[in-house]
């Protein structure tokens, strides 16, 4: 077991205790940070709405106070704000216009709500249909179990969403085909839904300014990242902490807990929600759903794969060209020896010739 795996079960066993003290959001795993410089000392992060100052938790009793160290290993207390589900402000205009087809990073939607980011393509594991990814409150209207239903199968998705002026009548991409349902009062892992696109042809199989997806790969701690979205479209980044449990503000006033989530610096705005995260080698790591100014919130895209029984559109590498066979030459060598000539035919890719006439002694 990797040092990371274990202080994950640690924070796991110790996560409900630290969520309770007040202005807790979140837990995670990740590097110690002093003096405002990231070291290498792994750490239990804990998440805080706003960092308290000396004097404010003088008012504490130790018992109400993020212990110094659990279990042997340092705490880390981080000031991550107000962590939300990425609702819609103002985006650059080219990725909020109609696209056919459509890429990854470009504006989309549920046609009850705003707008969002289309993510990227993907695969139908049972039918091998083509289908787009982005999150349950992009296409699926936030539907969670709180017994008002919100979307339902067949429901109409915009490109562009309806905010940038996508229209029912002639903006319809693809229809809602199936979500994870987001638990209100338990533990989630993902904010995921995929839709089936009208028609094939107007689906691009890139990520703007990214290009083509070639692979998946686990998130890991300082790995550099970058994302294509609605509203900042493309912006970097590097992975801060793994392993996150976190407390994400919905529409309705819902505060929703998220498992095993994989945070990294401010990369999302509102509008930037189902972006992919990826690594530079273009390689799925994430999808993004929620974040505050100070942190973005992703979606394990292996979780994601799973949930909705999916895979992603691999960019396919070109076979090697054979190699270029040699031409194969023909020489006819005629040798005259005392007058008597002697000819033969010879065939080959490569044929060489050596000459070498030696006078005898009388």
């Amino acid at each position: 077991m990797s040092e990371i795996e274990a202080l994950s079960r640690l924070k796991d066993e110790f996560e409900e205790k630290l969520l309770a003290l007040k202005g807790v959001v979140g837990i995670s795993v990740g590097f110690k940070v002093k003096d405002g410089k990231k070291t290498d000392v792994l750490s239990i992060r804990v998440l805080v709405k706003k960092k308290r100052g000396k004097l404010w938790m003088k008012l504490f009793t130790p018992a109400h106070m993020v212990p110094m160290e659990v279990g042997g290993f340092p705490t880390d207390v981080v000031e991550v704000g107000e962590v939300k589900a990425l609702i819609l402000i103002a985006a650059e205009k080219k990725r909020t216009e109609k696209w056919r087809p459509a890429p990854g990073g470009v504006s989309v939607g549920h046609k009850a709500i705003t707008a969002g980011t289309l993510g990227g393509l993907v695969k139908d594991r049972a039918s091998s249909k083509f289908m787009i990814l982005s999150n349950n409150h992009v296409l699926a209207n936030s539907d969670m179990n709180t017994g008002a239903q919100k979307a339902y199968k067949g429901d109409k998705i915009l490109q562009p969403g309806k905010y940038d002026g996508g229209k029912e009548d002639q903006d319809v991409l693809a229809k809602l085909e199936r979500w994870i349902k987001i638990n209100a009062f338990g533990a989630n892992e993902v904010d995921c839904a995929v839709a089936l696109p009208i028609n094939e042809k107007d689906l691009n199989p890139e990520i703007l300014e990214i290009g083509k997806v070639s692979g998946t790969i686990e998130p890991d701690l300082g790995m550099k990242v970058r994302k294509s979205g609605r509203t900042t479209g493309l912006t970097q980044g590097e992975i801060t902490d793994l392993h996150a449990t976190i407390r994400v503000q919905y529409p309705g006033g819902y505060i929703v807990t998220f498992k095993e989530q994989t945070l990294t610096g401010p990369m999302l705005q509102g509008g930037d929600s189902g972006s992919l995260l990826l690594d530079l080698n273009r390689k799925l790591v994430g999808l993004g759903f929620a974040g505050s100014e100070q942190v973005s919130v992703h979606n394990k895209i292996s979780k994601v794969l799973e949930a909705l029984k999916i895979d992603p559109v691999i960019e396919e590498t070109p076979p090697m060209p054979p190699p270029t066979p040699k031409p194969t030459v023909k020489m006819l060598v005629t040798i005259t020896v005392d007058g008597k000539s002697e000819s033969r035919e010879y065939e080959g890719e490569e044929i060489k010739v050596e000459q070498q006439i030696t006078p005898l002694e009388k």
